[in-house]
């Protein structure tokens, strides 16, 4: 069953994100990992675009997107630019198909983002609550 998007995700700051997930869809593997690591957030709420057939799935605070969960081995931050080197030195990559703040976490193979995923949602979370909503 597709999902309405929500009236306050469609903002500028999620323009290019949500034309980047038009479409997509999102792996359980992928989206159950970024449910739990946002989990305790505050002030976050979800948006899976059709959970019928494993939509994209977006985590979100004051209207603004700040993870998403799309394919089937990756999830996406958006992280401040002063943290971007720092996330790609332990594996991240540059996802700005999505936007420039945005990179991909690989959540199987080398990577492993285990007991690390929750403390890089934190940063992005936090970013995303300091934009202008």
């Amino acid at each position: 069953m597709l999902t309405k998007l929500p009236r306050e995700l469609v903002r500028r700051e999620n323009e290019l994100v949500l034309l980047y997930l038009d479409g997509k869809s999102a792996h359980s593997d992928i989206a159950l990992p970024l449910v739990h690591a946002v989990r305790l957030l505050p002030n976050t709420q979800l948006y899976c675009s059709d959970r019928e057939r494993f939509g994209y799935v977006v985590a979100y605070t004051n209207g603004t997107i700040f993870a998403f969960a799309a394919g089937m081995t990756s999830m996406a931050l958006r992280l401040p630019l002063s943290e971007a080197g720092p996330a790609i030195d332990v594996g991240a990559e540059p996802a700005s198909s999505a936007g420039d703040e945005w990179l991909t976490f690989k959540l199987f193979g080398a990577s492993g983002w285990d007991g690390r995923l929750e403390a890089w949602c934190q940063i992005a979370h936090k970013h995303a609550s300091l934009l202008p909503s």
